[in-house]
């Protein structure tokens, strides 16, 4: 059996939770990310509710297409006094990164990373 069709297989098997999980926890290493919030719509009035650190994944979400590969969305707040550009490109190739380290240079088809408020630290 070839190596890659091993990780192909084990990519399929792999927990969404533990993803959300890892992608929380390196966005929120980022500098100038101060919290996740979570994305709640009703009667097309939409949402955001701060999420502590431990429950941050719940704001992370990710969608998987047919070929196993994943798209990511999450929301954040952003510290105030730094660039926000910079701060979702940074955080954006870092994702990026951490999960082709971990899961493979093809894995992530998409990271989508929004700035929904500005707060203090």
């Amino acid at each position: 059996m070839d190596n890659k069709d091993t990780s192909k297989k084990n990519l399929n098997n792999i927990n969404i939770i533990d993803i959300a999980k890892l992608v929380s926890q390196t966005a929120l290493n980022c500098y100038g990310v101060v919290s996740i919030l979570k994305k709640t719509s009703s009667f097309a009035i939409t949402t955001f509710k701060k999420l502590s650190d431990d429950n941050a994944y719940h704001g992370v979400e990710i969608k998987k297409d047919l070929n196993g590969k994943i798209s990511v969305s999450i929301y954040i707040n952003i510290a105030h006094g730094v660039k926000i550009s910079e701060v979702l490109s940074e955080c954006q190739k870092v994702i990026i990164f951490t999960l082709d380290r971990k899961y493979g240079s093809s894995f992530c088809k998409h990271v989508n990373i929004f700035a929904e408020g500005v707060s203090e630290k």
